[in-house]
């Protein structure tokens, strides 16, 4: 029998267009996870970035990629936009840098040390090489010359970026995964390069003799960002030469002092500007005593934590005299903490209120104090009180009964 063959190469030609015809579809989930996160840094040195060396960075970010299954092809995308209003910037691209597409037959790890034009492989979790070849990168000199001199000359002095809002996007595609989990494509972070910190009360320098009326005082500084840490010490005058000594000497604040400062209760630092002498974690202070107290100020930089001083501030609680005007034996000077919190939220109604004819004069302590129709301890009212002067609580209503 003869075979028509005209009729076998159509058909093969048919089946293989068929079969080519086919779309290609994606396979497994690429899924990222964040191990080292950009947005808690507020203070950027611009020679931490650097494209040319970045094996000698300090690590400012780095994921790992994994897939539900291998192999997986991806391409990554790195950049950085700001926004300063001081240098004009508004969502303006400062750093690029893109791998071409590579294939990964196992997890990997990707930090900013691989953004580098003289990288052009990393090795993934068995150490076995992943070849992505090297990445194109640019900064805003390649796009805009004149501002990447306007940026250059305004961080010369400090080395840092200037304040603003920053925009890190870490893009991961990829053409063989049906999906990307990546829930960390965007971070926005609010550099703001604090750099003041300054002691308001309570007290001054040693040598303005500053008197203070409470047992209780709330502390108060003024700064921006970053974490603070506490320490309060005993002053003597005939032990002492100097604030430095005396604060470095067994501390009041942290009580038993560790040689350190006080960070809170969980000791991994103060949010916020403001601390009523705590309750515990505490030596009591005492009448006719001096005391010198400073702050500590700890912040993430891309080079790891910095760590700034305050200056030290002192000031002294009067002895209790019992000739006072004032009627409870200790000279005027506030012993219970409730009624040093409600000084503090009260301001001038307080005095009004507690001294001369005011309607509670002479007390000394307070029974019963309700906050939202509920018993109120010491501890709440203090962080009420420090809340109250941050700014994050600005209507009180109270009601005497």
């Amino acid at each position: 029998m003869k075979l028509d063959t005209n009729f076998i190469k159509i058909s093969v030609i048919f089946v293989s267009l068929f079969l080519f015809s086919v779309p290609l579809m994606g396979q497994g989930t690429v899924i990222v996870n964040e191990i080292l996160s950009p947005d808690n840094i507020v203070i950027f040195y611009v020679g931490d970035f650097d494209f040319n060396d970045a094996k000698g960075s300090p690590r400012i970010f780095e994921y790992e990629l994994s897939a539900t299954q291998f192999p997986q092809t991806v391409k990554i995308t790195f950049a950085m936009n700001a926004t300063v209003p001081s240098l004009g910037l508004n969502n303006t691209e400062l750093l690029f840098a893109e791998t071409d597409e590579f294939t990964f037959l196992a997890p990997i790890r990707i930090s900013n040390r691989q953004m580098d034009r003289n990288t052009d492989e990393i090795r993934d979790i068995n150490n076995d090489p992943v070849i992505f070849g090297v990445p194109t990168v640019k900064d805003i000199g390649d796009v805009d010359p004149d501002l990447k001199d306007k940026l250059i000359k305004d961080v010369t002095e400090s080395g840092k970026l200037p304040a603003g809002t920053y925009v890190f996007t870490f893009l991961v595609e990829s053409s063989t995964a049906s999906s990307v989990n990546n829930p960390f494509e965007i971070k926005i972070m609010e550099i703001s390069n604090p750099t003041t910190l300054d002691l308001v009360s309570p007290g001054s320098y040693l040598e303005d003799e500053v008197e203070v009326f409470t047992l209780f005082p709330i502390f108060q500084w003024e700064s921006t960002g970053c974490e603070y840490f506490i320490r309060v010490s005993e002053y003597d005058a005939a032990v002492h030469s100097s604030v430095e000594e005396a604060l470095n000497d067994v501390s009041n604040l942290p009580f038993p002092d560790d040689g350190g400062y006080y960070g809170g209760d969980d000791g991994e630092g103060l949010q916020s500007t403001s601390l009523q002498y705590p309750l515990s974690g505490a030596k009591l202070l005492e009448f006719g005593k001096t005391y010198v107290w400073s702050v500590k100020k700890v912040c993430v930089t891309t080079a790891g934590d910095e760590e700034r001083n305050s200056d030290i501030f002192a000031f002294k609680i009067p002895n209790i005299s019992g000739e006072d005007e004032d009627t409870d034996g200790t000279g005027g000077v506030i012993t219970d903490p409730v009624i040093s919190s409600l000084q503090t939220l009260l301001g001038d109604v307080f005095d009004a209120l507690f001294t001369g004819d005011g309607e509670l004069a002479g007390y000394t302590e307070v029974a019963n104090i309700l906050l939202n129709g509920e018993t109120a301890t010491a501890e709440v009212l203090r962080e009420l009180a420090e809340r109250y002067l941050s700014g994050e609580v600005t209507a009180i209503q109270f009601e005497i009964q």
